[in-house]
């Protein structure tokens, strides 16, 4: 970059690892305090944290309770913490910013439409059948109880999915203008009602999702599914969990912004432009994860953080038709996270009445939360 180590010079400072939860958490509490006093970094790098209930257990982290540096990044957003960035992404140096996906980049726009945070990854997940063995016998896309309800045993495993099932189910979680959860309690049942339904229904009929030519009924389309993605891999038709209202929810993997109080706003985005730009994600460690926010990114010859991982052609293809579905994307708030854990619990109760508390008890959990945010 021209001027650096001349006229300014890029200092780091990074968060303790996870197995230093305690000293982590507390440097986060410092971080947001010098944020909200005008003070701390000129530019964040982040990715708010979420491990399943299995992996907390395995790893000890679940009697620490691990924070994220902001547990909804919308709020941060309202509170001015970070600077609206359009007048210098119009003159940026380094990146194609309309080559990134724009249903994505929206979730780091304001209620005035400016470009706040700058998402930088983000998750997508889909299930894979192969070509040779499946077509669907539906019109797609259709919403998530169709899926369930739709006869066609390999729409129901879609509909029934394999991770993170209610919380992609929904057209958004959280209404950001009225500060209250956009769906109902009600609504919430039902679904965990329908997925456990249909999943005790192929138990009892002894189905396999492999039966019907499906591959994995739920995966994170990115790098770190390698096993089931790359230019050697077999050709898929690819088939999301829709949610409720058709479309596809995704969520935001790392996310970048500027501080409102920095001294140096030119110099600061020109290192946030060049960390966005396709030279930097086909060679940085932060997007050796998630699918990078270039459309071009994962195929041919861009291949992401050094990796030598790319779709091929047909799977790329795939990709691309079900990134254009995506009408609803969200970050790793409190709320999505009581709606992954819900569904370990809901998955495993034993009757109805258990079932009802289940979803009685997250939903309230999910209120206080926004009360408190």
């Amino acid at each position: 970059m021209p001027g650096y180590k001349e006229s300014f010079d890029i200092q780091f400072e990074y968060l303790p690892t996870f197995d230093s939860a305690s000293e982590r958490n507390t440097e986060i509490d410092r971080l947001r305090l010098d944020l909200m006093q005008d003070k701390g970094p000129d530019i964040i790098i982040c990715q708010n944290f979420y491990m399943d209930p299995q992996e907390l257990e395995w790893t000890g982290l679940s009697k620490t309770g691990l924070k994220s540096i902001f547990n909804i990044p919308q709020s941060a957003m309202k509170q001015r913490l970070f600077l609206p960035l359009d007048g210098y992404i119009a003159n940026a140096r380094y990146t194609e910013w309309d080559k990134l996906l724009p249903a994505v980049m929206d979730a780091g726009k304001d209620e005035k439409g400016r470009q706040v945070i700058v998402p930088m990854t983000y998750k997508v997940n889909t299930s894979l059948f192969e070509k040779e063995r499946y077509a669907p016998s539906g019109k797609l896309p259709m919403s998530r109880e169709e899926l369930l309800n739709s006869g066609d045993p390999a729409l129901e495993w879609v509909g029934i999915s394999r991770w993170e099932t209610v919380w992609d189910a929904f057209g958004g979680q959280i209404d950001y203008q009225k500060g209250e959860l956009a769906f109902s309690e009600e609504e919430l049942l039902r679904i965990c009602r329908q997925i456990a339904a249909a999943r005790k229904g192929k138990e009892t009929k002894d189905e396999h999702y492999n039966d019907v030519g499906c591959v994995v009924p739920g995966v994170s389309i990115g790098p770190q599914s390698f096993s089931f993605f790359g230019a050697n891999c077999p050709e898929y038709i690819m088939i999301p969990a829709y949610n409720t209202q058709g479309g596809v929810t995704a969520s935001v993997g790392v996310y970048g912004a500027v501080s409102r109080s920095t001294a140096y706003p030119e110099e600061a985005f020109a290192v946030l432009d060049k960390l966005m730009s396709l030279d930097a994600m086909k060679t940085l460690d932060i997007y050796a994860a998630d699918m990078p926010v270039h459309v071009d990114m994962c195929w041919r010859w861009n291949c992401p953080a050094g990796l030598e991982w790319r779709l091929s052609e047909w799977n790329f293809a795939q990709y691309a038709a079900l990134r254009e579905q995506i009408n609803v994307v969200d970050y790793m708030t409190p709320v999505n996270r009581e709606l992954m854990d819900l569904w370990y619990q809901a998955d495993a109760a034993e009757d109805e009445a258990q079932l009802e508390k289940l979803v009685h008890d997250s939903y309230t959990r999910m209120r206080m939360i926004l009360a408190e945010s």
